[in-house]
């Protein structure tokens, strides 16, 4: 009865991973620019 919703479960929790990891990365980036940004205000 379910024959081929396997493959595409997971490519869709695969794109879903990668869109997180990514958004992830840019928030870690953005955070780090504002702290060294508040670090260096302060000095």
């Amino acid at each position: 009865m379910y024959s081929c919703p396997f493959p595409l479960v997971h490519v869709v929790l695969q794109a879903r991973v990668q869109v997180w990891h990514s958004m992830h990365l840019l928030t870690s980036k953005i955070a780090a620019n504002c702290l060294c940004g508040l670090d260096s205000g302060y000095q």
